[in-house]
């Protein structure tokens, strides 16, 4: 599957993500939260549908909605851990602002 959108994936973060996964398609959304309006979202699906763009990394499928594809354009995703928490992180070149907090962003 071509990955029309440009997003990548540390080796680390697609690590953690197949144990997550398992055999399952993971689901990268945009949803509305926080002071700045946007969040990422990473959730287990049973299926992709025609409502979403398809992209797979080493047999994990991500499944993004159309309607959202452009936002993630040109993301790099990662994973980190410290003795305190451990997190996916994502750098998107469309971001115009955080809030104070980083958990949320503007487009």
């Amino acid at each position: 599957m071509d990955n029309l959108l440009n997003i990548t994936i540390s080796d680390n973060a697609l690590s953690r993500m197949k144990e997550i996964a398992g055999a399952q398609p993971l689901r990268l959304d945009i949803g509305s939260t926080g002071c700045s309006g946007n969040s990422y979202n990473l959730s287990k699906i049973e299926a992709t549908d025609d409502s979403d763009d398809v992209i797979e990394f080493d047999n994990v499928k991500f499944a993004i909605p159309k309607m959202k594809s452009w936002m993630l354009i040109g993301t790099h995703i990662d994973y980190k851990e410290s003795d305190l928490a451990s997190e996916f992180t994502f750098e998107n070149p469309n971001e115009k602002g955080r809030c104070g907090c980083g958990e949320s962003f503007t487009l």
